[in-house]
């Protein structure tokens, strides 16, 4: 639009000064012409026309002939020049119109160039400094939710070094499974910063291939069988046969990080469900949990990475608050959406989709 705009600009300017310098250029050749005319009426006049005058007017005009032939001719010059500065005077008149249009339009193409990269150079600062914001909300929470394992594993593996002997083989083996579980997660944490932040800098591989969403529904519910056992909470695969076209790993992702968090907020004797059925052109997945819900305020803000408020699970469990963004991120990047619906105290579904495989 910008272009097309000075592109305009350039056009109209280019026709008002072409337009300047031809009345000019009329100008100069009328009053050329003129004094050509004049000055060759007065020499016909004294050439011609004398020789037949009678004898008194040749007299008169020896006597006068000078007086009244130069006013002769300085009147009819006079009368032909009065003509023809009122013409040249209109035309000066507007020659220096387009010309001050010409400079008025000048004036304003620069001022509406120089606008307008001001503008581009304001939403660009905008943008850096919304950009660097993030990034300091996005250190700080690293810095926030690293430290708490890692403080975790130092004290068990004090305990540990300084008190093994003194202790019972029941917390040996207590100390042990807190510093495995505290080590897991600090590796849960790492991972997902890690794939978020490929994920900002582009370097995630886009590799779309035809999934099976029940064997990847089954294969993600393997992986998360030991965390619902822990609380003994069913996890139950409703997966219809649908095809979706979407990358393998982070649709894995996706579904791991959705299920981790429906266990980490279910209730123990609770359940989690997965299903996908086709839905159009799309395939839709769901998660569905009997856990304590999520408030409307969290809900609608639980996909933004500025927000991030970490909650601990029904067990304390420990989050980054990342996990969630991650997926919003790699949906978005299979061209799908997500979204939730919750009740408080009830439980929580999330909803992904994914383009459905061409070949049902």
């Amino acid at each position: 639009m910008a272009r097309k705009s000075f592109s305009i600009f350039v056009i109209v300017w280019v026709i008002i000064v072409a337009g300047s310098l031809s009345v000019n250029l009329c100008i100069l050749h009328r009053n050329s012409e003129n004094t050509i005319r004049t000055r060759s009426e007065a020499l016909f006049d004294l050439t011609v026309t004398a020789p037949y005058r009678n004898v008194g007017l040749v007299a008169q005009s020896c006597i006068l002939g000078d007086m009244k032939g130069g006013i002769g001719i300085n009147a009819s010059f006079l009368k032909g020049s009065s003509g023809d500065e009122t013409v040249s005077f209109k035309n000066t008149i507007i020659a220096y119109v387009l010309m001050l249009l010409a400079g008025l339009l000048t004036i304003w193409g620069i001022k509406a160039r120089s606008g307008r990269k001001l503008s581009r150079l304001e939403a660009e600062n905008k943008e850096l400094r919304e950009t660097n914001t993030a990034k300091d909300r996005f250190f700080n929470i690293i810095a926030h939710d690293l430290k708490t394992p890692a403080a975790n594993i130092k004290s068990l593996a004090e305990t540990l070094n300084e008190n093994f002997a003194g202790l019972s083989p029941e917390e040996q083996k207590n100390c042990i499974d807190m510093l495995l579980e505290s080590a897991k997660t600090h590796n849960n944490m790492l991972n997902t910063l890690l794939d978020l932040s490929r994920v900002r800098t582009g370097s995630t591989r886009y590799c779309p291939e035809r999934l099976d969403m029940r064997a990847l529904a089954d294969e993600v519910l393997v992986q998360t069988k030991l965390q619902a056992l822990r609380k003994r909470i069913t996890q139950t695969n409703c997966v219809e046969e649908c095809f979706a076209l979407a990358d393998k790993n982070m649709i894995t992702t996706v579904v791991r990080n959705i299920v981790v968090n429906a266990i980490k907020f279910t209730y123990p004797d609770g359940q989690v469900v997965v299903r996908a059925q086709y839905d159009g052109d799309n395939v839709l997945v769901s998660v569905s949990d009997s856990g304590k819900g999520i408030d409307k305020e969290t809900a609608e803000r639980i996909f933004d990475a500025d927000y991030n408020k970490s909650t601990v699970g029904t067990f304390n469990e420990p989050g980054t608050g990342l996990g969630l963004v991650l997926c919003k991120e790699f949906v978005e990047r299979n061209n799908g959406k997500i979204w939730l619906e919750s009740v408080v105290g009830t439980g929580t579904t999330f909803f992904f989709t994914l383009p459905a495989d061409e070949k049902k």
